[in-house]
Order: structure tokens, then C-alpha cells, then sequence
């Protein structure tokens, strides 16, 4: 049994729960199509199939320090934890 990480950078649809401030659980859509509830939906299986265990699974808002290619360094968006459904930070 080892550690691994798993990295996807996405470019497109919004996703959900954006009203969703800082500290607060998100609420999630549950729409097939919605890339952040497909997330969600990847950790909840890979958490039942034991591979994740006092791990960490985030998802990264917009915008995020050096995604997609950019030198951009500051003012990262929202993170929500895919563990506890908690975001940290809020949109604009």
C-alpha cells in the first residue's frame, strides 16, 4: 500500500453552490453534468473503496495560482474540502 495523488486541471463550467461563503458546507446541485458534483462524486467512491483515509481532496476554484499554464500567484478563488463539504474562502 503506498500514497498517491490524483491532479486534474478543468477549464469550463461553473459548477455549483457558489453562494456558498466562507467556512460554510456546500450545498451540491446533484446535476449529472456538474463537474464539481462528479468530483464530489469520485472522492465519496474512492473513500468507499478505502483509499482515502485521513487523506485530503480539494477542489480549487478559479482563479488558482499557476493552473491551466498561468503565472498567476495571487488572490486564490474558493477551496472546498471534498471530505467535509466545507469551503474556505468565498467568491466575489
Amino acid at each position: 500500500m503506498g500514497d498517491y495523488r490524483i491532479t486534474i486541471e478543468g477549464v469550463g463550467n461553473h459548477g455549483c453552490g457558489r453562494e456558498t461563503k466562507d467556512g460554510e458546507v456546500v450545498k451540491r446541485c446533484g446535476q449529472p453534468g456538474c463537474v464539481d458534483c462528479i468530483a464530489v462524486e469520485a472522492v465519496q467512491k474512492l473513500k468507499d473503496a478505502g483509499s482515502v483515509y485521513n487523506g485530503k481532496a480539494v477542489l480549487e476554484h478559479w482563479p488558482v495560482p499557476g493552473a491551466a499554464g498561468t503565472t498567476r500567484d495571487e488572490k486564490p478563488g474558493p477551496t472546498d474540502d471534498l471530505l467535509t463539504g466545507t469551503r474556505t474562502r468565498s467568491f466575489s
